[in-house]
């Protein structure tokens, strides 16, 4: 999705298991997406791990008063890079799926 508040609107449609935020994002910050979550009865359980290059004490402070589930830093490592085609493969799949419905 493209902004915080079509990231809600998504939960709310589709059933999902995790979510990864950045932090920085049109509309909300991944913070203040991770708080609206946490305070719907139907999504405060769900798992929530930020993905992002905020690496300031203050940015990661911030979030992680959220109560979020990780916090991850974008490097380009090994590791992320696969983690991320990983994700961008399923979501294409999944969107793909949907389409044909």
């Amino acid at each position: 999705v493209s902004s915080g508040l079509s990231a809600l609107d998504f939960i709310i449609r589709h059933p999902v298991d995790l979510i990864l935020l950045d932090y920085e994002m049109p509309g909300l910050t991944g913070p203040d997406v991770l708080n609206r979550i946490r305070f719907q009865n139907e999504s405060k359980n769900l798992a929530v791990i930020f993905l992002t290059a905020k690496d300031d004490k203050s940015s990661v402070m911030n979030a992680l008063e959220q109560k979020p589930d990780g916090y991850m830093l974008k490097r380009q490592t090994p590791q992320v890079t696969r983690l991320l085609r990983a994700l961008k493969s399923r979501n294409k799949r999944y969107m793909t799926l949907t389409r044909k419905k």
